[in-house]
């Protein structure tokens, strides 16, 4: 049975390891001004995988020609992200393309509307974002701890 004890208190320190090295992946970066993104759509491969966790610099609001980028775009209420590569720079702002995409995207985007320029990815890691939320690994950090707890006694 004292076994089976070690066992299970190995298990679930290397659980509570990753799920803390997870959630710093995530945290951390934030400090410095980085925020982590799942990459949803196909329209920037081969360069950015769908399923990948996209790191964006939201200190650097101005991106230059064939620079990645995210910005938004507000309709009725809701707001949606995109990230494509900068093709152009204009008077009235930026124009965008995915790079899997014929075609530019249709409007001009304002500087107002960029949110930051593209670091890096960690590929797959944004399906396990999208699917937990932020919430959702607060909570799965707490749980470890609290199992961590459990095995020490």
């Amino acid at each position: 049975m004292s076994k089976l004890i070690k066992i299970y208190s190995i298990a679930v320190t290397a659980v509570t390891v990753a799920a803390l090295l997870i959630a710093a992946a995530i945290v951390l970066p934030r400090l410095v001004g980085i925020e982590c993104y799942a990459v949803k759509s196909g329209s920037m491969e081969p360069a950015l995988h769908v399923g990948a966790l996209a790191y964006i610099n939201t200190r650097n609001t101005s991106p230059e020609v064939g620079e990645a980028a995210v910005y938004k775009i507000v309709e009725d209420e809701s707001e949606t992200l995109v990230m494509h590569r900068v093709t152009e720079k204009t008077d009235g702002g930026y124009r965008f393309k995915g790079d899997a995409n014929k075609n530019a995207d249709a409007s001009i985007i304002k500087p107002e509307q960029i949110v930051g320029t593209y670091v890096f990815q960690i590929p797959k890691a944004g399906f396990a974002l999208a699917g937990m939320g932020n919430k959702g690994i607060a909570a799965g950090v707490i749980n470890c701890i609290m199992l961590n707890g459990s095995a020490a006694g």
